[in-house]
């Protein structure tokens, strides 16, 4: 997905919130806005949109990739679907921290190093725990708030990847199978171009 401009990304983020028809889980949804880094962060250091505001741009394409999946198959949960891409890799904003470079005194650039303390997985534990957090002090109901946590802990697809479980959902089928196109088209045309 392209953005030329910072209201692209608003309003696409605004959009499939838009899309969400639960209004505990809309609201769910719209809390992501506190969290400032996860409109600025890269998604990895040196994988996929490894450059800044690079996680929000992964996770909208995740979500569009994963709404336009969804209309193959009328009996999706479009609202656990939406609320699981949004939320899948939220945090990965804990995963790498934001260094300066410095040059003779000056600044060059802002660079990410990697967390030592964090294993390479801990996004897929740490996002289900925040969203489960959330989740739980706005009001929606357990059963949801399992289905959604299903999705996002088995967001990576295999063991071997890091994902906790395999996905056994359509919801959660569908969200790695977004998250692995959004994830792996760049690394690819990056390969191809050297």
């Amino acid at each position: 997905m392209y953005f030329q401009k910072e209201k692209d990304i608003k309003d696409t983020f605004n959009f499939f919130v838009g899309e969400v028809k639960c209004p505990k889980l809309k609201k769910v949804c719209k809390e992501l806005c506190n969290y400032k880094n996860f409109w600025t962060h890269i998604a990895s250091l040196e994988h996929h949109h490894s450059f800044p505001k690079g996680l929000i741009v992964h996770t909208l394409e995740v979500t569009s990739n994963a709404l336009h999946i969804s209309q193959l198959y009328p009996n999706c949960d479009k609202d656990i679907l939406i609320t699981s891409a949004l939320w899948h890799d939220l945090a990965k904003i804990w995963d790498y921290e934001e260094d300066s470079m410095f040059v003779d005194g000056k600044l060059v650039e802002k660079v990410f190093l990697k967390t030592s303390y964090r294993s390479r997985v801990h996004h897929v534990t740490g996002s289900t725990c925040e969203f489960t957090a959330v989740a739980t002090k706005i009001g929606v109901k357990r059963e949801i708030i399992q289905k959604i946590q299903h999705c996002i802990v088995s967001h990576h697809g295999n063991k071997e990847w890091g994902s906790i479980c395999h996905p056994t959902s359509l919801e959660a089928i569908i969200l790695h199978q977004s998250d692995m196109l959004s994830a792996m088209i760049p690394f690819h045309t990056r390969e191809i171009n050297k």
